[in-house]
């Protein structure tokens, strides 16, 4: 029901080229800016370095005309929702929302960008990881994928068609938050605030594929008992490790027939992760207790009625339970189940307006006809479509392969073309004024 604005904007698009062959430079050494502020989360975000990077976030939305609201997460408002991680501090790490108020007549945009970045270490890097440095055609350096090329791109392209002198139609709230490595803490208590959009672009790094899709997960502690006795006698005990072992074991089982069963068009099956293990006190004795990590990843048809992965979670308990009866011992001694943290899966639809019009304006921009995939992880885009009623879409420059990795880099070339992608969905989407 809303109007085509291709027509309007077809010669600004000329001017706004013109512009970003103009700013090349500038743009790149905004991200330069950008990934050189150690804007790190410490332990898993219960505390975060990001007011670094959001002050220049804050004065570039300034800059370009935005209204700010800064502020930082409530953990008392955010308590009680099925998303909410606790425990994390936020004394000075605010969000920074900046709102370009449009026109009037077009459709909103948000773009949702995190500012927070995993720590670095200091090994095996190209380039010290907060000095970044392009080599090859590659801005290497912590954050330059995951995601600052991303919000910066955005950024970019909103100072452009202010460059320009090209009033937006529709609103465009442009939200940098904190902590989303830690859980999405910083967006969830955006949503809670009460901002929404028509729909919303979250540049994490897809290689400029869109992405209208992503899993939930469930992490489960799963804590395995035994009988100790000195090592030499073992089969007067009950090892906790092989009971765990066991398990793992009869897991990977799981894991395969959920494959061959649970199909999606562009996330990939339901997977089993043991992340973490910690067995046995003694090298003398038969341990007396194990204590298992496991992450479950999972479509978005496995949520109903609400609860987050309810379906699959039932599932994968049934599956336990006929482990734990098949074990005289276990039987006896059933494990501990704690589900200790959860995020959902969300899915929009390959068709949604929104992923169409991404879809066409990289194509525009590139020359080249966009995949649609799904991602495998998780991220704040379930927040954005599950809670705050705003269809997300997932696109932005760099490979989600080398997120988190040493060596962490976006090409050069793919951040730019990002820029000019979204400087012509701001037009596409938002519209023009006259």
């Amino acid at each position: 029901s809303w109007p085509s604005w291709s027509g309007r904007t077809e010669a600004k698009m000329d001017s706004i080229e013109r512009k970003l062959a103009e700013r090349r430079e500038r743009h790149i050494d905004f991200l330069k800016q950008l990934v050189s502020l150690n804007s790190s989360v410490i332990d898993m975000g219960r505390r975060g370095n990001e007011l670094c990077a959001q002050e220049l976030i804050e004065s570039t939305l300034s800059s370009v005309g935005a209204d700010i609201d800064r502020f930082e997460p409530d953990n008392d408002a955010m308590r009680g929702h099925p998303e909410y991680n606790p425990g994390h501090s936020y004394e000075g790490r605010p969000n920074i929302v900046g709102i370009i108020k449009g026109a009037g007549g077009g459709r909103s945009l948000m773009i949702n960008a995190h500012a927070d970045v995993v720590p670095a270490g200091a090994e095996g890097w190209l380039c010290p990881p907060y000095e970044p440095r392009i080599i090859d055609g590659r801005l290497y350096g912590r954050g330059a994928c995951d995601m600052k090329a991303g919000g910066a791109a955005a950024l970019m392209a909103l100072e452009t068609l202010h460059e320009c002198g090209i009033k937006l139609a529709g609103d465009v709230i442009f939200e940098s938050v904190v902590d989303e490595e830690g859980g999405g803490n910083g967006t969830l208590a955006c949503c809670l605030k009460g901002y929404k959009a028509d729909a919303a672009v979250i540049p994490e790094p897809t290689g400029l594929s869109i992405m209208p899709a992503h899993m939930g997960w469930l992490f489960y502690r799963i804590t395995f008992s035994g009988k100790p006795i000195h090592c030499a006698f073992k089969w007067k005990g009950v090892n906790a490790v092989d009971k765990c072992l066991d398990f793992m074991c009869r897991m990977r089982e799981v894991e395969r027939n959920w494959a061959i069963s649970k199909r999606h068009p562009y996330l990939p099956p339901p997977t089993l992760c043991f992340t973490v293990i910690h067995g046995g006190d003694s090298s003398s004795t038969v341990p007396e207790k194990c204590v298992l990590d496991m992450s479950l990843h999972f479509h978005p048809c496995e949520t109903e009625n609400g609860r987050i992965g309810s379906r699959i979670d039932a599932q994968l308990r049934d599956e336990i339970a006929r482990f734990v009866g098949s074990d005289p011992w276990l039987s006896a001694n059933p494990p501990q189940i704690e589900c200790f943290q959860q995020g959902n899966a969300y899915d929009i639809g390959e068709d949604h307006p929104i992923v169409t019009c991404v879809r066409g304006c990289l194509e525009s921009c590139t020359g080249r006809r966009p995949e649609i995939q799904g991602l495998a992880s998780g991220a704040d885009a379930r927040l954005l479509t599950n809670f705050a009623d705003t269809p997300t879409v997932l696109c932005g420059p760099g490979s989600i392969d080398n997120a988190h990795s040493i060596n962490e880099y976006v090409p050069v070339d793919e951040y730019l073309a990002a820029v000019h992608m979204f400087c012509k969905l701001f037009t596409e989407w938002c519209g023009t004024a006259e």
